[in-house]
């Protein structure tokens, strides 16, 4: 009775050692795909099952280009798509908290290789002879301004007296100096005339 508890005992130990072990085994799992297509080189990481209570880290790398480099839980996951012209290089490197020596397998650097699967297009090169165009420009006449004359009738002559001569002068002065001489003479004459009556009056 006490053998077979002692049996019974192992059995329970050794199936509990088992399922630890297939636990642990089964945990931290990578999956990491490379692949060359027609729209382009396909780089896949995926990590399950890490520890969420330690610091996990992933680093990717395209040649010398950085695709990730940062911190992550219990899982990562990430896709890059570059041109399927070249040929790529991916390293992945995974530091897990729990195994920072890599003893467990699960801090790792893997690379993955990717040779190109496209041809690249050539575009042919086509030299255009550049067109010279040459503009002949007109000279620029100058135009005066037109100019209007506008003749206007020359005012109407006014009639002038003609303007008496000197010999007509002297004629009409010597005309008008006949008539006042006469008149002097009359009138000296009525005066003597009147003065000699006076006389005989005062002698009679």
């Amino acid at each position: 009775m006490g053998k077979l508890t002692h049996l019974l005992a192992a059995a329970t130990l050794a199936a509990t050692a088992t399922t630890v072990f297939a636990g642990v085994a089964a945990a931290h799992t990578p999956y990491i795909t490379a692949e060359c297509t027609a729209d382009g080189t396909v780089l896949s990481v995926r990590l399950e099952a890490y520890s969420g209570g330690v610091t996990n880290t992933v680093k990717v790398t395209d040649g010398d280009t950085v695709l990730a480099d940062e911190e992550f839980g219990t899982r990562f996951e990430d896709k890059w798509t570059v041109s399927a012209e070249v040929d790529h290089t991916f390293t992945i490197a995974v530091t897990a908290g729990d195994d920072a020596s890599g003893k467990r397998g699960w801090t790792f650097t893997r690379t993955e290789s990717e040779k190109a699967c496209v041809v690249p297009t050539t575009t042919p090169t086509t030299t255009t002879a550049e067109e010279t165009t040459t503009t002949t420009v007109a000279p620029t006449t100058e135009t005066s301004p037109e100019t209007t004359s506008t003749t206007r009738p020359a005012p109407s002559a006014v009639p002038t007296t003609p303007a008496p001569s000197e010999d007509e002068l002297a004629d009409t002065g010597a005309s008008v100096a006949l008539p006042l001489g006469l008149g002097a003479l009359l009138l000296v004459g009525g005066v003597a005339a009147l003065v000699l009556v006076r006389r005989r009056a005062g002698q009679q």
